[in-house]
């Protein structure tokens, strides 16, 4: 893979970003504009990134069938109309057209991202995939840090601007796709069972080791949205304090490297570990801002290191087009799971449950990734 493509590929990940942390400090303004319900505007949150799990398979059926720039040039369109529906439906004051335009953009930004991470899985090779990919969780965390700050800033100019610069990034990921991504296609070999079941401990571990760090993280960045408004925080503190997990995430996210050599499974005990004694906090000091901060911060650290990890481990351990298919509904999950996360804990705040929701959480992940990873070695040893 030649340097340059990378430009291209980095702007990818940050359109299912923008269009998601962005407008977590925007909610207030929005579901009072259109009198939504709590639940109404927790919807409008989650829908964009449904959309995008739901437009995963077609974008990479659309790869195969053309070529991956065309398919992700496509997918920026999508991001471009969603835009410009959102747009009319400002102008015009309707919610319906306003739901239907994060669908629309939502669908794009999440075919564009698994693209992304399916070039880097199938064309980059050896060290350089970890690299990749954690280059990409590099760009997508500046994307997370940034977001909040933009989202807060636009509380003091007007929250309608959201979609003209979501447009604008649509425009600009199109342009550098066009120009640096080299129009590669691969073929469409049937996968059979066995071929899954081969891998099916090592796909179920890294999917639970990406799901849980992104469940708690935007979960719990959901959380602290909602009290720092409590409190009365200014938007530029919300926005500042908000993106803190987001600003560790891309520090760790940028020294992947160090890590590269070390025992996979230590790196995995080390990170679930973290998130344990986080959430064992958030049982005593839950409602403490300053504790809030500390342990969102250590889950965007941990979030920063699982994710390249997670990819690069399918990307090393599968191959030819289970690899591919692996990679991309991994992509589909991690949507899931920022999705349903503030999902979760709406529901959890208004029962008091969020340190113990968060806590069961991180238990079953420590529980799915110690029986898949004792099974993948007993299978290893079994082969051999």
């Amino acid at each position: 893979m030649k340097k340059n493509d990378y430009s291209g590929l980095f702007l990818l990940p940050t359109l299912i970003v923008l269009g998601n942390s962005m407008y977590v400090p925007l909610l207030p303004v929005i579901q009072q504009t259109y009198a939504f319900t709590q639940t109404e505007s927790t919807w409008f949150l989650s829908i964009f990134t449904l959309a995008g799990v739901v437009a995963i398979p077609f974008a990479q059926q659309m790869a195969r069938r053309t070529n991956i720039r065309k398919a992700m040039v496509i997918s920026c369109c999508l991001v471009m109309v969603g835009s410009l529906v959102s747009v009319w439906a400002q102008m015009n004051g309707g919610a319906t057209l306003l739901f239907a335009g994060r669908i629309v953009s939502g669908m794009g930004a999440g075919g564009a991202t698994s693209l992304a991470y399916t070039y880097a899985g199938a064309f980059a090779k050896g060290n350089e995939k970890l690299v990749l990919f954690g280059r990409l969780e590099l760009s997508n965390g500046i994307a997370k840090v940034s977001s909040p700050l933009i989202g807060s800033l636009l509380l003091y100019l007007t929250w309608t601007l959201s979609p003209y610069l979501f447009l604008l990034l649509a425009v600009g990921s199109i342009f550098f796709v066009w120009r640096n991504i080299a129009p590669l296609k691969w073929g469409n070999p049937k996968v059979g069972p066995l071929s899954f079941r081969r891998y099916f401990f090592i796909a179920v571990s890294e999917y639970t080791l990406s799901l849980v760090h992104l469940f708690l993280l935007y979960g719990l960045f959901f959380y602290a949205s909602y009290l720092f408004s409590l409190f009365g925080f200014s938007p530029a503190v919300r926005g500042a304090l908000l993106a803190l997990p987001f600003l560790a995430m891309v520090l760790c996210s940028a020294n992947i490297r160090f890590v590269a050599n070390v025992g996979q499974t230590a790196i995995r005990g080390v990170l679930l570990s973290l998130l344990l004694c986080c959430t064992l906090l958030l049982l005593f000091f839950s409602e403490q801002a300053i504790v809030l901060c500390v342990v969102l911060s250590i889950c965007g650290g941990c979030t920063g290191v699982a994710l390249p990890l997670a990819s690069n481990a399918l990307g090393e351990k599968t191959a030819g087009a289970v690899r591919e298919r692996l990679i991309a509904c991994l992509s589909m999950a991690r949507f899931l799971s920022i999705a349903a996360a503030p999902l979760f804990y709406q529901m959890w705040i208004g029962n008091g449950m969020v340190a113990i929701g968060s806590l069961v959480a991180v238990l079953a992940a420590f529980f799915i990734i110690g029986v898949c990873r004792h099974r993948e070695k007993t299978q290893h040893i079994t082969q051999i």
